[in-house]
């Protein structure tokens, strides 16, 4: 049999050398993995009068880690582990995982609970599939990473969101007509409007001052007394068991909640210093000078952070709700065949209906595909880091436009502002105990509640 002439083979060896190469441009490894999640199922934050005490409901009281809520993040935990085996240790390993939380009952738990999940524990001291983690908080009036959107954080974001009131999107979202099943079930006419439907409702709760701004304050405990089938029985208050109730009631605080985030500068002070901090973590694992073992971040924080989150990246998700319980936003850092980072980011919302759903991907705003190249996403997220929040947080001077800065705001050193932020964490509350302090005392209620 002839031997074949090496010219005739030169193609082929080309083709496969083509292949290779291309097989190697698009070879990706994952890097680092970020992780910021809602907490799990927790019981109501605030009193409804209407409804009576609502410790008699909750026996562990208000804003507490149900052990629904347990097991959320527990099976949460156990789908982290099976998509990160093999780039995380089956066992915990304190360099390759930092956990962070806001200094919430919920959100600490929750961070705990979903680490069961997350390792194996053969050498436990306690003979328990378990062992003790670091999860890592500091005060909430310290937290302008997790919580920087909390009233009295930011007087510039306060100032925008209390502006909302007054947009055209407002006003045209309170006369709007309500579901005419919704306006009957209040004991209005069937062609109500969505701000009569609300003042109604301020009226058959007994929250005071109930109004747009604080549609949360109704919504948040019908949402969990029905997620637990506790919802008063009482006939004079059907309308709290309404489904068309219910649902025009989660539709408007949905809107109001987006609207918080609705413009650039919102986006910038709210979302704005995660999406700093994500990219600065992921700037420093992508240097060789810079680079660390640690592998996973874990952020342990509320649905507004989410949101606050999405926002800031203006990601294709979606914004028909708040992120339920136990959503996850993955930002992933890979390094290409070609040396160069890039950066996937997912959202997990359906953890609690299928906690082994593996998400969606998103395209953040900006970038060309959902592996977005991590020059590419640092450009297309530039207008929503800010530089310096402290000073962007400043007030505007009346009329003037212009930010009024207060020197001595601006000359203080951070040791300063963490004294003054720990008085006020042991001296003061923040504005929302007071608000809920103000709600149970209406409805004669005089305990604490954390």
């Amino acid at each position: 049999m002839a031997s074949r002439s090496p010219l005739l083979l030169l193609p082929l060896l080309a083709a496969a050398l083509l292949c290779l190469a291309s097989t190697t441009a698009h070879a990706q490894t994952l890097v680092f993995a970020q992780i910021v999640f809602r907490h799990g199922d927790r019981s109501a934050l605030l009193t409804v009068p209407a409804f009576g005490p609502e410790q008699n409901v909750w026996p562990d009281g208000l804003g507490q880690l149900t052990p629904l809520g347990m097991t959320q993040q527990w099976n949460v935990g156990k789908y982290f582990a099976q998509r990160y085996k093999g780039f995380i240790n089956d066992t915990y390993h304190p360099m390759q995982m930092n956990v962070r939380s806001t200094d919430v009952d919920r959100t600490l738990m929750s961070a705990e609970s979903q680490l069961v999940g997350w390792f194996q524990y053969p050498n436990s001291p306690f003979n328990l599939s378990w062992q003790p983690i670091p999860v890592h908080t500091i005060p909430q009036p310290l937290d302008t990473l997790l919580l920087p959107f909390n009233p009295g954080m930011c007087a510039r974001y306060d100032e925008l969101v209390k502006g909302h009131a007054a947009l055209p999107a407002r006003a045209a979202k309170e006369a709007e007509l309500a579901d005419p099943k919704a306006c009957t079930d209040v004991g209005l006419p069937a062609s109500c409007t969505n701000l009569q439907f609300v003042q109604a409702l301020g009226v058959l709760s007994g929250i005071p001052g109930y109004s747009f701004d604080t549609l949360w304050e109704l919504s948040d405990t019908l949402i969990c007394r029905r997620d637990h089938d506790l919802l008063p029985t009482a006939p004079s208050l059907a309308w709290a068991r309404s489904d068309a109730v219910y649902y025009q009631l989660l539709g408007l605080e949905n809107f109001t909640m987006y609207e918080s985030f609705t413009g650039i500068e919102e986006r910038r002070l709210s979302g704005g210093p995660l999406v700093k901090q994500l990219i600065e973590n992921m700037q420093q694992q992508s240097s060789p000078t810079t680079a660390t073992a640690q592998k996973v971040q874990l952020y342990s924080a509320h649905d507004t952070t989410v949101a606050a989150l999405l926002e800031a990246l203006n990601t294709d998700h979606f914004r028909a709700g708040s992120p339920p319980y136990a959503t996850a936003v993955q930002v992933e850092l890979y390094k290409m065949g070609d040396g160069t980072f890039s950066v996937l980011v997912i959202l997990k919302n359906e953890s609690v209906t299928d906690p082994f759903n593996v998400g969606y991907n998103l395209t953040v705003s900006g970038c060309s595909s959902v592996m977005c190249s991590l020059d590419e996403f640092i450009q297309a997220t530039a207008g929503v880091v800010p530089g310096n929040w402290v000073a962007e947080c400043q007030v505007s001077s009346s009329g003037s436009g212009q930010k009024k800065l207060v020197p001595l705001w601006i000359g203080v050193s951070l040791v300063t502002v963490a004294i003054v932020g720990l008085v006020l964490w042991f001296k003061g509350r923040s504005a929302r105990e007071r608000r809920a302090k103000l709600i149970n005392d209406a409805a004669g209620f005089d305990e604490d509640y954390e």
